[in-house]
């Protein structure tokens, strides 16, 4: 990152697969209040992924990374997001993705200084609708791909979209994925916030496990969550089940706000305690805090209204810390 520092007069970076050019803004001071806009010229290129630096003591602290939907060559920073007085290095990268093997390289990059002296406003986009980030900060512009765009796409750009969108892969254990079912991991992945999202790693397709009713589960802690037969009999099932599988990979990285949730809600200091607990919006969510925890998630993108309406402050929760604002109305997926 150091050698980045000496490297600022480069405004201009292609190799023979990958091609960017940067439009707005190069190196700029905006004020603390604007949104910041970032536009870019791209070639041959599948996807882009924006990743976000801030000077530190020492070089240069990763903060924020982000993915524009639908091969966008634009993307937004919310107003706040950066610090004032402190100087943010961006980068872009371009994806390329051939038969689901992605790889990605650095193509452009700039500055950005939050403060008063000198400071513009930059132009901020008027289409901007749900987030779909990694990260607190990094604002994706574009409307989510719905379900039937998603299957009109081959198995493999499916697969290589999911991986340099989301960084998640798909495999097998004793059972191959149909289109179908990728296409309804992916349908999810683009509409709900990329916050959540980035916490699970792969989804792996098996038959049965243990019993058949079982519908999905992960072997924390690793965020890894395996679907079985038994919830890919629907569309519908098989993203609600992941909704729910999902809330534990967020658990597996993020111990510290599943403890909150256990304390805050049960009077538990550990989330991981797996005693009975009551007062859960479901049956099942009584089952422990982990699984109260899950279970809200899952009604907060399916069923908002009735967590909202019988249980606000779970809801008010899992928009603060999970979902960092961003609210859906239960037909997101249609």
């Amino acid at each position: 990152m150091k050698k980045l520092l000496l490297l600022l007069s480069i405004v201009f970076f292609c190799n023979l697969a990958f091609c960017v050019q940067i439009i707005s803004p190069v190196r700029c001071a905006v004020l603390p209040n604007s949104n910041i806009t970032l536009k870019w010229v791209g070639e041959s290129c599948s996807s882009y992924k924006i990743e976000l630096y801030e000077k530190a003591a020492v070089g240069f602290k990763f903060i924020a990374q982000g993915y524009p939907k639908n091969y966008q060559t634009s993307a937004i920073i919310r107003a706040g997001a950066l610090k004032t007085g402190v100087m943010t290095v961006w980068v872009i990268k371009a994806i390329k993705c051939v038969n689901g093997q992605c790889t990605a390289t650095k193509n452009k990059w700039g500055i950005f200084y939050v403060g008063n002296k000198g400071a513009t406003t930059t132009p901020v986009a008027t289409n901007t609708t749900n987030t779909n980030t990694n990260t607190t900060t990094t604002t994706n512009t574009g409307k989510a791909l719905s379900y039937n765009e998603i299957i009109q796409k081959s198995d493999s750009q499916i697969r290589g979209e999911v991986v340099s969108k989301h960084g998640i892969t798909f495999s097998g254990v004793d059972k191959n994925w149909t289109k179908n079912e990728i296409g309804a991991c992916y349908n999810l992945f683009e509409n709900i916030d990329g916050f959540f999202v980035k916490h699970t790693k792969g989804v792996k397709r098996q038959s049965m496990y243990r019993s058949p009713g079982v519908l999905g589960y992960v072997r924390m802690p690793t965020p890894v969550v395996y679907l079985l037969d038994s919830t890919c009999r629907s569309r519908s099932q098989l993203q609600n089940t992941l909704s729910h599988e999902m809330a534990h990979t967020f658990q597996c990285t993020e111990r510290t706000l599943s403890d909150q949730w256990s304390r805050q809600f049960h009077g538990i200091s550990s989330s991981w305690d797996r005693r009975r607990v009551s007062g859960a919006p479901t049956s099942y969510g009584n089952t422990n805090t982990l699984e109260d925890m899950a279970e809200s998630v899952r009604l907060y993108i399916f069923n908002p209204t009735n967590l909202k309406g019988g249980w606000s402050t779970r809801y008010n929760f899992i928009k603060a810390n999970m979902m960092k604002g961003s609210e859906y109305t239960g037909r997101e997926m249609l």
